[in-house]
């Protein structure tokens, strides 16, 4: 086999292969990107992204509102409706007071012999000392009073000039007038019971 030799010899400057076409350029290739190592022929290249695997979000506010919208609703039908009735108390007449026998003068409820009004309805000094005109009720039973005087200042005390010994029940008060043979002076009428206890006494003025 000989060595041919290239370009042939006795093919110099007039060949065709001796000189290169000054419009000629070499074919341009469109760039591609290359294929992975383990990817199958015919496999499409790339993929989605990862944002298009992830499931859509879900909207949390709608359930927040219907939730709260559901909550209210009870609560408002709860309010509307009318509690239970709670045990209703009883009215309780009112008391009926006992009004007292109207007085006209110095008066004093008493206790201690029974219970009643001791009442003054007029008094007057005279030259021979003092007169009281008196009324004692009585709320029950049959009482027994008696009565003294003693002058504020100087504490002596006098006894009425005829013994006095009254009587008095519920719907007959003991009314009359009881003498003192005694000085002018501010003094107290005494009421007693009828063994000579004091209960109460009413001012007199001199």
């Amino acid at each position: 086999m000989s060595n041919q030799q290239w370009p042939p010899p006795g093919e110099g400057a007039g060949s065709p292969w001796a000189s290169q076409d000054p419009s000629w350029k070499p074919q341009q290739f469109a760039q591609h990107e290359g294929r992975a190592p383990r990817q199958p022929f015919g496999a499409q290249q790339g993929g989605p992204s990862m944002p298009d695997l992830e499931p859509p979000k879900k909207r949390v506010w709608p359930w927040v509102v219907g939730i709260v919208a559901a909550i209210a609703v009870v609560l408002g039908v709860l309010f509307i409706q009318p509690g239970a009735p709670g045990p209703t108390a009883s009215v309780q007449p009112p008391a009926t007071a006992h009004p007292l026998p109207t007085v006209t003068g110095n008066a004093l409820p008493y206790e201690g012999n029974g219970t009643g009004v001791f009442e003054v309805t007029a008094h007057r000094w005279t030259d021979s000392g003092l007169e009281i005109d008196y009324r004692i009720t009585v709320d029950e039973g049959i009482r027994r009073f008696a009565f003294f005087a003693f002058d504020n200042a100087t504490r002596e005390s006098f006894l009425p000039d005829n013994d006095y010994l009254i009587e008095a029940s519920p719907g007959s008060p003991a009314t009359g007038t009881v003498h003192f043979s005694m000085p002018r002076a501010a003094a107290s009428f005494v009421l007693t019971t009828g063994s000579g206890r004091a209960i109460t006494a009413l001012p007199i003025s001199g």
